[in-house]
C-alpha cells in the first residue's frame, strides 16, 4: 500500500515508535513517504505517489490548520493515539480530522466515540524487537537485583520512597529523569536523565527483576486528562521487557489478562505489600523466573511486534 506518514515530531519517548512504525511498514513492503507536522502541504505537493492512506502519529505538534487541512484530503485518513489517557485533552483537538481512530488506552474509546464521527479502535503498544532483545552478558554496570526505567512520575515517586526500607537488602537501580530525588538512600543506584534505548536494553538485560510500575491516569505532571479517563491497558515497557526476556513485576491492569497470562506469562501485584512479598519469592528462584520470562518473550515475538498491530490497522483500513 502506498502510505503518507506523519511522525509524531516529539523526540522523547515517541520517537522510538516512529522508527519502529516505519521499520515495521517498510518490512512489510508497504511504500512511504513523510508528512512532517509544519511543512504538510510543501511535503504533499513533492510526494512521489497518491497515497491510499494517510497515517499520523500522536498529532502532538499538528496545529489547527494542518488539522483542517488534512480533514479535507480525499484519501482514508488514520491517527493512532499513544499518549492516552494522560494527553488526550490534546488528542482529542486534533481527532476529528481523522476517519480512523486508534488508542493505545481501552478506557479512551467511548470518549472518542462521544466526541467524534470516527471509527475507534483499541489498540495496545508493542515492542520493537531491533531495539529490545535479549543479551548473554551486559557490563557490570548495567547489572542489579532490581531495576525500574523510567521518569519518577508522582506514584513511582511515592511507592518507592514507601519500599526503600525494604529495598535496602537489595542492589537496586533507578534509571531516568527524577530519580535524583532518592538517590540519598543506601544501596540505590540513580541513572540521571533520559536514556536511550541500547541503554535500557541492558538495563533490561541486567537486572534479575524488572520493575514495571505504571503512571498513574490522574498524574499531575501533564495535566491533560481534565476527563479523568482511566487507565486500564498496560504501557508500552511491558513489551519491551518481555522483548529482552526480561522477568518484571508489573502493577495490574485490567487489560493484560488479554496480551499475557497472568501467574504463566506475566507476574503482577496489586499492593506494594504483595510487590514485597514477590521480590522477596522470586529473586531466590532465578530458573522459575527464566521460565515466565521465556513464555512473555514468545507472546511477545508472537503476537505483540509493531507488524502486529500495523496489520489490525490495515485491515481495518482496508
Amino acid at each position: 500500500m502506498k502510505i503518507a506518514y506523519i511522525p509524531s515530531a516529539v523526540k522523547k519517548p515517541f520517537s522510538v515508535i516512529d522508527q519502529a512504525i516505519v521499520s515495521a511498514l517498510k518490512k512489510m513492503e508497504h511504500q512511504l513517504f513523510w508528512l512532517k507536522p509544519g511543512s504538510l502541504t510543501k511535503d504533499w505537493k513533492r510526494r512521489p505517489f497518491d497515497p491510499r492512506l494517510v497515517l499520523a502519529m500522536l498529532g502532538e505538534r499538528l496545529g489547527p490548520e494542518e488539522t483542517a487541512w488534512i480533514q479535507d484530503l480525499p484519501v482514508p485518513k488514520a491517527i493512532w493515539y499513544t499518549d492516552d489517557p494522560y494527553a488526550i485533552d490534546s488528542s482529542l483537538q486534533t481527532a476529528g480530522a481523522f476517519d480512523l481512530i486508534f488508542t493505545n488506552e481501552s478506557q479512551a474509546v467511548p470518549l472518542y466515540k462521544q466526541k467524534t464521527r470516527a471509527q475507534v479502535f483499541h489498540l495496545p503498544l508493542a515492542a520493537p524487537l531491533q531495539l529490545y532483545y535479549p543479551e548473554k552478558t551486559v557490563p557490570s554496570g548495567y547489572r542489579s537485583d532490581l531495576a525500574l526505567v523510567g521518569s519518577a512520575f508522582q506514584n513511582r515517586l511515592q511507592g518507592v520512597r514507601k519500599l526503600s526500607p525494604f529495598l535496602f537488602r537489595y542492589k537496586t537501580r533507578l534509571v531516568g529523569p527524577g530519580w535524583y530525588r532518592l538517590q540519598h538512600l543506601p544501596n540505590i543506584s540513580v541513572r540521571r536523565g533520559w536514556v536511550e534505548a541500547d541503554e535500557v536494553r541492558r538495563y533490561y538485560n541486567g537486572a534479575k527483576i524488572v520493575l514495571n510500575i505504571h503512571r498513574s491516569y490522574d498524574d499531575p505532571y501533564l495535566q491533560k486528562n481534565t476527563h479523568q479517563v482511566k487507565a486500564d491497558t498496560p504501557n508500552n515497557r511491558v513489551f519491551e521487557i518481555a522483548a529482552c526476556r526480561a522477568f518484571q513485576l508489573v502493577d495490574e491492569r485490567k487489560d493484560l489478562g488479554r496480551l499475557f497470562q497472568p501467574g504463566k506469562e506475566i507476574i503482577t501485584y496489586r499492593t506494594l505489600e504483595e510487590l514485597k512479598e514477590k521480590i522477596a519469592f522470586y529473586l531466590p528462584r532465578p530458573h522459575l523466573c527464566q521460565k515466565i520470562a521465556h513464555r512473555a518473550f514468545e507472546r511477545t515475538r508472537k503476537e505483540h511486534q509493531y507488524e502486529n498491530r500495523l496489520r489490525q490497522i490495515l485491515k481495518l483500513v482496508r
